[in-house]
């Protein structure tokens, strides 16, 4: 991790850094049945694809 933080810090320096995360949408506790399904699924969904359409 240390190598990492020292890797990242030195490209910063040299004005080059672009980071990439990963987050999981899920929908709280209590929501409608359409409003899961919205969510969990076809958001997620979309998610994927569109991941999957950046790297070709």
């Amino acid at each position: 991790m240390e190598r990492d933080i020292e890797t990242v810090e030195k490209t910063w320096n040299a004005g080059a850094v672009h980071l990439v995360g990963e987050n999981e949408v899920v929908a709280a506790k209590g929501s409608s049945i359409g409003k899961r399904i919205m969510i969990d699924y076809a958001y997620n969904l979309l998610k994927n694809v569109l991941r999957k359409s950046e790297r070709i």
